[in-house]
């Protein structure tokens, strides 16, 4: 993470797409209203700031968030939401941490997004240590939810995606 101008010490930026995981996550109290998004700025640890904001649904509005926060400063980002497996050995509640996001385009899967550097791996070693089950691999973004098996089934075949986000 990176040294926010004017501020000596970390900042993490957050990403919370829907209203009710902003809430889920942080509570109700406490956002205001910046720019067209909720938005809030809380000190949890010395020397750590944090900035999420709840940017409404979709790849476009998630990277428009994510160039806001790194305007303000943010070293790192997370997104944070409620997803839908499509890998068979996933269960409810566990962790997805995406090392790469696709979209289905013209039929065909296109990568938008895929991780630098090894945080990933030292966040899935810490949260594993707290005994998560924690994922990394490939997150299918849609514009739609997938709703039968055999559609969840395919799309994992085709895509290797261990979740649909939308």
């Amino acid at each position: 993470m990176g040294k926010a101008a004017g501020y000596d010490m970390e900042t993490l930026g957050i990403i919370l797409p829907l209203w009710t995981e902003a809430v889920a996550i942080y509570g109700p109290l406490g956002w205001r209203r910046e720019k067209g998004s909720g938005f809030r700025e809380a000190y949890p640890a010395p020397n750590l700031r944090v900035l999420a904001v709840c940017s409404g649904p979709g790849l476009r509005n998630a990277a428009l968030a994510g160039e806001r926060l790194c305007r303000m400063g943010a070293g790192g980002l997370l997104i944070l939401g409620v997803c839908g497996a499509i890998h068979p050995a996933l269960k409810a509640g566990d962790l997805i941490l995406a090392e790469r996001v696709l979209m289905i385009r013209r039929g065909r899967p296109w990568s938008v997004w895929e991780a630098a550097g090894s945080f990933g791996e030292y966040l899935q070693r810490r949260l594993f240590s707290g005994g998560m089950r924690v994922y990394k691999g490939t997150v299918l973004s849609m514009e739609r939810g997938v709703g039968t098996p055999e559609e969840k089934r395919a799309l994992y075949q085709e895509t290797g995606a261990l979740c649909v986000d939308m």
